[in-house]
C-alpha cells in the first residue's frame, strides 16, 4: 500500500487551480476564483482566522488596498510568494503567536497585494470581474475573522492551532506541487 501511494505521489502533475469559468465571465468569474483558487482561499481563510483570534478590525482596509493595487497592476504571477505567506500565517496559527495590529496590517496588505497579483481577471469587463474577486475575497476574510472571534477559551486555541497546522501543511503540499511542476 505504502509503495503505491508513493508512487501516485511521484506521478503526480503540477496542481492548476487557476482556471476560468465557462460561461460565467464578469462578476461571477472573479467571485468564484478566490474560491476555488486553492491558495487564496487558503491564505484569505488563515489571515481572517489569525485576525480574529487577535480582535484587530481596523487592518482590513490594508487588505482592500492591496487588492486594488495588485488587480491595478494586473498578474504577475505571485503563487509562491502566495503560499510562502499562507506557510508564514499558518504557523503564527499553530504556534499561538499573537501580532500586535501593525503587523497585522502589513500581512493584510501583502495578502491583498498577492491575490491581486496573482489573479487574472477577464478581458471582458475587468472592472467587474474585478469586483467580483474583492467581494468573494471579502466575504471569506470576514468570514473566518467571525470565526476566529467566536473560538474564544482553551479548546477554541486547540481547534485554531489545528487549523494553522492544517493550512500549514496544505500549503507546503501546493508549494511542492507548485514548484515541481516548475522544476
Amino acid at each position: 500500500m505504502a509503495r503505491l501511494v508513493a508512487l501516485l505521489i511521484l506521478s503526480a502533475s503540477a496542481a492548476r487551480a487557476h482556471g476560468t469559468l465557462p460561461g460565467g465571465g464578469g462578476f461571477y468569474s472573479g467571485a468564484l476564483h478566490p474560491l476555488v483558487a486553492s491558495e487564496h482561499f487558503l491564505l484569505l481563510l488563515a489571515a481572517g482566522l489569525a485576525l480574529g483570534r487577535d480582535g484587530y478590525r481596523r487592518p482590513f482596509w490594508a487588505l482592500a488596498l492591496g487588492l486594488i493595487a495588485g488587480l491595478w497592476a494586473g498578474p504577475a504571477g505571485a503563487s509562491v510568494v502566495l503560499l510562502v505567506l499562507v506557510l508564514g500565517i499558518g504557523a503564527v496559527l499553530a504556534l499561538q503567536f499573537r501580532l500586535p495590529e501593525g503587523p497585522h496590517a502589513l500581512t493584510l496588505l501583502a495578502v491583498g497585494l498577492a491575490v491581486g497579483l496573482d489573479t487574472d481577471v477577464p478581458q471582458a469587463n475587468p472592472a467587474i470581474a474585478a469586483l467580483g474577486v474583492c467581494v468573494a475575497a471579502f466575504v471569506i476574510t470576514l468570514n473566518a475573522f467571525a470565526l476566529g472571534r467566536a473560538l474564544d477559551g482553551s479548546r477554541a486555541a486547540l481547534v485554531l492551532r489545528v487549523a494553522g497546522a492544517w493550512i500549514f501543511a496544505a500549503a507546503l503540499m501546493v508549494l511542492a506541487l507548485s514548484l515541481r511542476g516548475q522544476a
